[in-house]
């Protein structure tokens, strides 16, 4: 995870959210009856230093799956060596394609998406969407997948901004063009606080 360093910012708040659902898993007895712990690496939002810590985790600490919370994938090669499962953001050419790859942000392929969010937002009556994501190849074929999916549910793609800043902003360019494209419903393939700043 990217702890310290330019991209720090944009995971704020992960680790901790990782020890919560993980503490809710142990309550309840673990994984078939194993409890779960985490290892917090910080890769420094830096390639070169993504694979250090990647090594340490498998040999060091000798985790047996990664989750990934940073911009970079520089990882990925000796984790998909070693069988090692990697979830979490998948915004980098080699995430993208690795089918032991499993993203926050989307599918591997756009053969394939998650059809919750889909479900939720038809039985709000929502027909009309709005699609917003953040440039990064993951969010855009998260997109692309999503807009395939619409139809299933009797919805449309009204709106698609494909350039939505990483972390906070002010989104008020934002709401106004979901309000005029006659939008009632959105799909927010940001990161958090980028999704907050969407839905305020």
């Amino acid at each position: 995870m990217s702890v310290t360093g330019a991209n720090a910012a944009n995971f704020k708040g992960f680790n901790e959210a990782v020890n919560l659902r993980l503490g809710q898993e142990n309550a309840k007895g673990g994984v078939f009856g194993r409890k779960l712990s985490s290892v917090l690496l910080d890769d420094a939002s830096n390639g070169a230093t993504q694979t250090t810590v990647a090594t340490k985790a498998l040999q060091g600490e000798k985790v047996f799956a990664v989750m990934q919370e940073t911009t970079a994938d520089t990882m990925m090669g000796y984790f998909k060596a070693q069988g090692v499962p990697v979830i979490g953001i998948n915004n980098g050419p080699a995430s993208q394609t690795d089918r032991n790859a499993f993203s926050a942000t989307g599918p591997s392929s756009t053969l394939y998406t998650n059809t919750a969010a889909l479900k939720r937002l038809a039985a709000t009556g929502a027909k009309k969407m709005a699609t917003i994501a953040f440039p990064v190849p993951a969010a855009i074929q998260t997109a692309n997948a999503w807009a395939i999916t619409l139809p299933l549910a009797g919805m449309s793609e009204v709106l698609r901004i494909a350039d939505a800043p990483f972390g906070a902003y002010d989104a008020t360019s934002t709401a106004l063009r979901i309000k005029n494209a006659g939008a009632d419903g959105a799909y927010l393939i940001l990161l958090v606080d980028g999704g907050v700043s969407v839905m305020s």
